[in-house]
C-alpha cells in the first residue's frame, strides 16, 4: 500500500506543478510629460490646444495655480472649478495577448478617461449632478 501512495502523491505533485502557467505582466509607465489644457466644457477633448503646456506627470499642485511653458510663454489658469485635459501620446513597447488596463491612482473629484477617442472608463461624476470620486484609485480596462 505504500507505494501505490507515494506514487499518487508524486503524480499530482507533478501535474499540480505542470498545469500551472506563469501570469506575464506587461508594464508600460506613462510617466514624462503630458499635455495640459482647461476648459469651461464637459465634452470630450479629441486634440491638444495649440495653447496646452507640458507637465511632468505626477503631478501635484494647490489651486488655484498658474502654470508657464518655458519655450512658448503660455500660460494656463487652474481654478478651482472648471475642466482639465491632459493627453499623452504613447506606443506600446509590446501588444499583449490579455486585456489591456490602465491605471490612473488618484485624481481630485471625477474623471473621465479615452484611449485613442474611445471612453474607457469614470469615477465620480461632474456637474450638475456632482459627486465625489476623490482618493479612489482609478482602474480601466
Amino acid at each position: 500500500m505504500k507505494p501505490i501512495v507515494t506514487i499518487i502523491i508524486l503524480l499530482y505533485a507533478a501535474i499540480a506543478l505542470t498545469a500551472c502557467t506563469p501570469s506575464v505582466e506587461v508594464v508600460q509607465s506613462l510617466e514624462g510629460t503630458w499635455q495640459l489644457t482647461t476648459t469651461n466644457k464637459d465634452e470630450y477633448c479629441s486634440t491638444v490646444s495649440i495653447d496646452s503646456i507640458p507637465i511632468t506627470v505626477p503631478f501635484v499642485i494647490s489651486l488655484p495655480h498658474t502654470l508657464e511653458d518655458k519655450k512658448t510663454g503660455n500660460k494656463i489658469t487652474l481654478a478651482e472649478s472648471g475642466y482639465v485635459w491632459i493627453q499623452k501620446e504613447f506606443v506600446l513597447d509590446t501588444v499583449p495577448a490579455q486585456e489591456v488596463a490602465l491605471q490612473i491612482g488618484e485624481i481630485m473629484n471625477a474623471d473621465r478617461a479615452y484611449c485613442n477617442g474611445v471612453f474607457i472608463g469614470a469615477s465620480g461624476r461632474f456637474p450638475p449632478h456632482f459627486k465625489s470620486a476623490w482618493n479612489q484609485f482609478r482602474h480601466y480596462t
